[in-house]
């Protein structure tokens, strides 16, 4: 079908073709004015719109129109739905008071009955436990947790004898051995090398130090020196604080310096050190009522008096020819 332009009369897709809408200034014009009715009207329904809405959503004013009782039915049933259920919350919590209430009565009635049997046999007797109940239950878990402690010490310190590798072997001189060296002792200390008593003495040290850590006992030495003599002192005071812990030797004997110097000559560092690791009772006779204490110096010089009797620390072998010593 064939369109003509109103305006020129020309062939056209529209009612108005292009030319004549944007050459005509009566057509555009009215366009225009056509336009400025519609956003005119436009606005004025969204106002109506905002202020129909405005009072159908104020709760203060009744709307009589379909809009505004449309939303006063979905608020009610909204509120209605949510009253509903905090009203069945509400029953299931009184139904849970109503059965504890019961229960307490019930619990009461049944005091009540117990109390009467016993007034009239017995006083009543609560069951609820005296002070030295709880003492005893106290004083046994303290047991149980002193033998865990004295169990789990005890392995500690066998692997710890099994990782330093302490051994006894068949030797006149040096019958015990620590990470396959001899164990040194005072009588026989100038047969060994020096390299050799050195390594000896740090073996000792690490054992006696990791040894105090695990006995839960505080050495009075926790650093060996770089002299002989000292180094073996040493040894022999954080020895003999262990050997007290342990209740190894005689507890009775006050003078401490007898006593050291008994079990110098009776059994040398090396068999004390071996009495530690197999936890061996040694036996001494210490006769001595005066009271001494023992420290660093005091090892010092009962080693220094009974080296002084075998052999002089002098003559020591400076020899780096050792490996007669290594023992398997």
């Amino acid at each position: 079908m064939v369109i003509n332009c109103c305006a020129c009369h020309k062939q056209s897709k529209a009612l108005y073709c292009g030319h004549c809408i944007n050459t005509s200034p009566s057509l555009l014009l009215k366009r225009k004015i056509e336009l400025y009715q519609i956003r005119a009207s436009n606005e004025q329904l969204r106002v109506q719109v905002d202020k129909i809405l405005e009072c159908a959503m104020n709760d203060a004013s009744e709307s009589q129109d379909v809009l505004g009782k449309h939303l006063s039915m979905l608020k009610t049933t909204h509120l209605k739905r949510k009253t509903n259920k905090f009203r069945l919350k509400v029953g299931q919590v009184e139904d849970m008071v109503i059965g504890k209430r019961e229960r307490v009565r019930h619990l009461q009635r049944e005091l009540q009955q117990k109390v009467k049997k016993h007034s009239g046999s017995e006083p009543w007797k609560t069951y609820s436990e005296s002070p030295g109940d709880r003492f005893q239950s106290f004083q046994a878990k303290l047991k149980q947790l002193q033998k865990v402690l004295v169990s789990s010490k005890s392995h500690k310190f066998q692997e710890l004898v099994r990782l330093f590798l302490i051994r006894q072997r068949a030797h006149p001189e040096f019958p015990y051995t620590i990470s396959f060296q001899p164990v040194v002792n005072v009588q026989n200390l100038y047969r060994l090398p020096q390299n050799v008593i050195e390594c000896s003495l740090r073996s000792m040290w690490e054992f006696l130090l990791l040894a105090g850590r695990i006995l839960l006992v505080e050495l009075p030495l926790k650093k060996p020196t770089k002299d002989v003599l000292d180094n073996l002192a040493g040894i022999v005071l954080n020895l003999l604080v262990l050997l007290l812990s342990l209740k190894l030797i005689p507890q009775s004997c006050s003078d401490k310096r007898v006593l050291l110097r008994n079990l110098l000559r009776d059994y040398d560092v090396d068999k004390l050190f071996y009495c530690l690791v197999t936890n061996k009772n040694i036996e001494t006779d210490c006769k001595s009522k005066i009271e001494t204490i023992i420290n660093h110096d005091v090892c010092h010089a009962e080693l220094q008096s009974l080296l002084q009797g075998s052999s002089e620390l002098s003559v020591l072998n400076k020899s780096m020819d050792d490996k007669w010593f290594l023992v398997g």
